[in-house]
């Protein structure tokens, strides 16, 4: 959150730090300047910095970090002096906003979320909906802690996913089980939540291995399994790049519809992934696959089944 406010290209020129915005290697979105972790002080544009996520990437000596990491290096400081700074060139926060979004992160860390509106006892019309999109609905509830918003409230004839980080509930969504409601999906709004839906992925407590398959939505990920997380969406935010470049290897299976955007998801990660691929559907989105393609795809990507 502090970094989408900070102004990396004020702060270079500050310093009198030469950048290009093209050249060789430097991708769209980018900008290439001399790395100075790099040991014999080559001064090409070696060092690529991400414009949105602030991320930092050299190409040739393997550094990888953040612009924290990057204002630690240049002007020999410690964590704490570099996020002063941070401060200093980003546009509209103050000091005591950095401590208080550091605070704030630390603290939800620590809290869950309390569904007092949902019952873990599913509706035949929840188990009827889960069945038609060939899920079993037993399962379900056992693996992924699915609720029931009701028959009255903000919730009703809705199907709760809850989103799980470090085995606690952070936030959640609601999918319309009659197929009559106005919207779909609809979020837990982010006064309730203690995490931003687009600021974490689904599924992260069963995808703990170095290798993730990213999809779209929560659907997609049933049928996938462990291993694999959902933005959400097409369009993703810093904080999901920042959760998703933590792994090793990365594929990304988006809707047949969506393979222009995610051949630019794969070119915004991968100067920091070991490996990334493009998997693409004939039809459809990842939920549609059969048992049989989920099987040949696990064992390619994981060397197993399950």
């Amino acid at each position: 959150m502090i970094l989408d406010f900070f102004e990396i290209e004020k702060y270079l020129d500050s310093k009198g730090i030469f950048y290009s915005y093209t050249g060789k290697n430097i991708s769209s979105n980018w900008i290439g300047l001399s790395c100075p972790f790099c040991p014999d002080g080559d001064p090409s544009t070696h060092l690529g910095i991400n414009l949105q996520s602030k991320a930092v990437n050299c190409w040739r000596c393997g550094t990888k970090g953040t612009v924290i990491k990057l204002i630690m290096k240049l002007e020999n400081v410690s964590y704490e002096q570099a996020l002063l700074t941070i401060k200093q060139f980003s546009r509209g926060i103050t000091r005591s906003d950095i401590r208080f979004v550091l605070e704030n992160d630390l603290a939800k860390s620590n809290r869950e979320l309390k569904l007092d509106i949902a019952s873990d006892k599913l509706s035949h019309l929840s188990r009827n909906y889960l069945i038609s999109r060939r899920f079993d609905p037993t399962f379900m509830i056992n693996k992924y802690k699915l609720k029931d918003g009701g028959i009255t409230g903000d919730w009703a004839y809705r199907l709760i996913i809850p989103f799980y980080n470090n085995n606690k509930m952070i936030t959640f969504i609601g999918r319309d089980t009659t197929g009559k409601q106005n919207v779909a999906y609809k979020n837990c709004p982010n006064t309730e939540s203690i995490v931003d839906i687009k600021d974490t992925v689904y599924n992260l407590n069963n995808s703990r291995s170095d290798t993730v398959i990213v999809v779209e939505g929560t659907h997609d990920v049933w049928r996938i399994g462990d291993g694999c997380i959902a933005l959400c969406g097409k369009q993703w935010t810093s904080k999901q790049i920042d959760i998703i470049r933590r792994y090793s290897r990365v594929f990304i299976m988006f809707d047949d519809d969506a393979i222009k955007k995610a051949e630019k998801l794969g070119d915004l990660l991968y100067p920091f992934v070991n490996e990334i691929q493009i998997l693409e559907i004939d039809k459809g989105d990842p939920c549609d696959l059969t048992n049989d393609d989920v099987k040949s795809i696990r064992k390619d990507i994981f060397g197993r089944i399950y």
